[in-house]
């Protein structure tokens, strides 16, 4: 390409030297003179050698004027993609990164508002004809396709705001996707983005193998990358926050533990993480976090709100340190005014004490077994085996077979369906428990929903107790910072042999399985090997026995379906009846969006599945002459993104290396003047001039040599 392409003919004037050396010849004529025969020949030789001086002098006075020509057309040269011919047009993927990470505060301005300012240089630097496609990293199948429409890619650019996690792999396939669609022969990728590592992790040596593969034959895809932002890697962030007693039951205490994350090497001591619910400051405590560490804090609290809640833990600095938007975690829940079980009892003889239902109520409902004023985490239904019907399941959250000797094929189809909508089991065998229809009708060979085959019931001749418990499982979590097992005495106890997938709560002594459980469905299913009263045990006779049934229904009421999300989970609610219900939701950047339900029979499901940027997502759901639903959910944030670790200058030198990369570090220029350079290219003018001279010297020196020595 040329800038002042009409002094190229002066290209012609590289044949002047060329006429006055034919003109130069045809001077001279030949006379022959008696005397020359006195004169010696002249060697041919040399001759010859005189010839080859001359077409050098004049091919160095051919090649000085035509140099002089080119460089006063002030040629330009490109090293980035192939060079645009005087109205050429570009076709260029904007890959802009849109990530958590990028909210990070420097300077006094977040990291996002530098990437925005410099993604618009680069639309801005481009022509009229170029055309222009926009991938947005950090939200998942974002992208336009081409325009040449530059203003509206330039405010698309300005109007964006830091989502979810940046995948670089993903987005560079989509940008070679769409190129590879593009008629245009001048294609370029620029990547404006920060520098964390995570956003590359998958940009790894398979992949750049099979990117070099997707090129155009001969023609790799030119990829400028203009990182921003520095390279620290500091951040204080709140990584997890889970209630460790689940449900929530009002007025009762709750185990809630927050996990704080220091990613940076500098100890951060008296942080104080705070949690709160509806707005409300509920509990508070502060922690010491050394550098690189993950430090778990439990707090206690109690809500008294009943109904759908949304939970808040965060860290509470004068300064943010790192990411600002990940120092708060929200967790949805729901408040209960009491865990409703459903007791079927094979059982219920008399007297009272030794119905099989008796212990059981005692350990769920203490205040009401003893008569005495006080509020029970459970309300108890006990019904027995003749009398229940699969109409009882539907006020229940948990239900528990109590020495049941047999469910009818009914009983036994709608108590599945039940586990599966959520709904939590607890079984527990006894002297009347018919073992082949349990194994027949509910394990199936392990494809029904109890967790483990029973066998005839054992007896050792001696008394045994339990021998080991887990406890990592949240039913046994009372039992941290105790050294002894319960004294119970086990006289008596079914064999159970788990399902695979089925994990062990507590064994005996003898190593035979006491408590088993397993997830079906959304549900939860958990046996036992012995009966719920005190035939076969003096376990109901323990301090072990409250706390652990208390713990395992809580457990077993705690399935459901989970409305705390990873980014891009679909939310999905459902009902069954055949009323005419209205959905809308309500996002986190304060959009109402209307849901259409979608019905199969009697059950009706809405359905939302653009959850990629956190925070609480609201649904409203309206049943007319009902007060509406609100039910909330939460999308976390993306937890990789906490992880400012920056690409190592190897990192950055392997993918230049295998993808052709060019990085564009900081400088005095503009990015929009950089790619602009790198557009038209670079000036030679100067270096030709110099071979001018070169030429010059040299034809002069040459010239005045040979003419010595004639």
């Amino acid at each position: 390409m040329f800038l002042n392409p009409l002094m190229l003919a002066g290209l012609g004037g590289a044949v002047l030297p060329l006429v006055l050396h034919l003109l130069a010849r045809s001077r001279f004529r030949t006379v022959d003179w008696a005397a020359m025969m006195f004169l010696q020949a002249a060697d041919p030789r040399e001759r010859q050698s005189t010839r080859l001086r001359q077409f050098l002098l004049l091919l160095l006075r051919m090649v000085l004027v035509s140099l002089l020509a080119v460089a006063l057309a002030r040629p330009l040269v490109s090293d980035s993609f192939a060079a645009v011919a005087s109205g050429g047009h570009l076709s260029t993927v904007v890959i802009v990164d849109a990530s958590l990470s990028t909210s990070v505060v420097e300077n006094g301005k977040p990291r996002s508002e530098f990437i925005r300012q410099s993604a618009i240089q680069v639309v801005t630097s481009m022509q009229k004809g170029d055309e222009v496609a926009l991938i947005i990293a950090g939200l998942p199948g974002h992208s336009t396709q081409w325009t040449t429409d530059l203003t509206h890619v330039a405010d698309d650019i300005a109007s964006l705001r830091p989502a979810g996690r940046a995948n670089m792999a993903e987005a560079l396939v989509r940008a070679s996707d769409l190129l590879n669609r593009s008629e245009s022969q001048n294609r370029r990728i620029v990547i404006v983005t920060d520098r964390q590592a995570v956003s590359w992790r998958e940009v790894d040596v398979a992949f750049r193998s099979a990117w070099r593969s997707r090129s155009r034959p001969g023609a790799a895809l030119p990829i400028t990358v203009a990182p921003v932002g520095n390279t620290s890697a500091d951040n204080l962030a709140m990584a997890s926050v889970s209630v460790l007693n689940p449900p929530v039951v009002r007025d009762q205490p709750i185990e809630i533990e927050a996990r704080i994350r220091n990613y940076g090497n500098v100890r951060r001591a008296g942080v104080v993480v705070s949690v709160g619910i509806g707005g409300r400051e509920i509990t508070r405590a502060t922690v010491d976090c050394p550098p690189d560490s993950n430090v778990p804090l439990r707090l206690s609290a109690r809500l008294n709100e009943p109904g759908p809640a949304v939970l808040n833990a965060a860290i509470q600095m004068p300064t943010p340190i790192g990411i600002a938007s990940d120092d708060a975690m929200d967790l949805s829940l729901d408040v209960a005014d009491a865990t409703k079980v459903l007791l079927i009892s094979g059982d219920e003889r008399a007297p009272k004490s030794s119905a099989e239902s008796f212990f059981a109520n005692a350990a769920l409902q203490p205040a009401a077994a003893a008569g005495k004023p006080g509020f029970d985490p459970f309300k108890v239904t006990t019904i027995r085996t003749a009398t229940v019907t699969p109409a009882d399941l539907q006020s229940a959250q948990v239900a528990v077979l109590a020495n049941v000797d047999s469910l009818s094929p009914a009983m036994a189809t709608a108590l599945e369906q039940f586990i599966y909508d959520g709904g939590g089991l607890l079984v527990a065998p006894g002297s009347l428990t018919r073992v082949d229809d349990y194994n027949d009708r509910l394990y199936r060979d392990g494809a029904g929903f109890l967790p483990a085959r029973l066998t005839l019931p054992a007896d050792a001749g001696q008394v045994i107790g339990i021998g080991q418990v887990d406890l990592a499982h949240p039913t046994i979590q009372f039992l941290r910072g105790r050294s002894e097992l319960p004294a119970a005495s086990i006289g008596k106890w079914f064999r159970l042999s788990p399902r695979s997938d089925a994990r062990i709560i507590a064994s005996l002594s003898t190593g035979d399985v006491f408590a088993v459980e397993s997830t079906v469905g959304r549900g939860r299913v958990m046996m036992f090997a012995t009966p719920l009263d005190a035939d076969w045990s003096t376990l109901p006779l323990t301090s072990f026995y409250l706390p652990f049934l208390q713990s395992s229904s809580r457990w077993l009421a705690g399935g459901g379906a989970d409305r705390n999300l990873s980014p891009g989970t679909p939310i999905v609610y459902s009902w069954t009846g055949s009323e005419t219900r209205t959905a809308s939701l309500l996002t986190p950047d304060g959009r109402t969006i209307a849901l259409d339900p979608q019905r199969q029979g009697e059950r009706a499901e809405v359905r939302y599945g653009q959850t990629h940027s956190p925070g609480v997502y609201r649904l409203r759901v309206s049943n007319s002459g009902k007060r509406d639903t609100i039910v909330p959910y939460v999308v976390g944030n993306p937890s990789d993104e906490s992880d400012l670790t920056p690409l190592t200058k190897n990192a950055w030198s392997e993918l230049q290396r295998d993808m052709q990369l060019q990085v564009i570090e900081p400088t005095g220029q503009s990015i929009a003047d950089l790619l602009a350079a790198k557009r038209a290219g670079h000036e030679i003018w100067g270096l030709l001039i110099l071979a001018v001279i070169a030429c010059a010297l040299l034809e002069t020196w040459l010239s005045g040599r040979w003419s010595s020595e004639v």
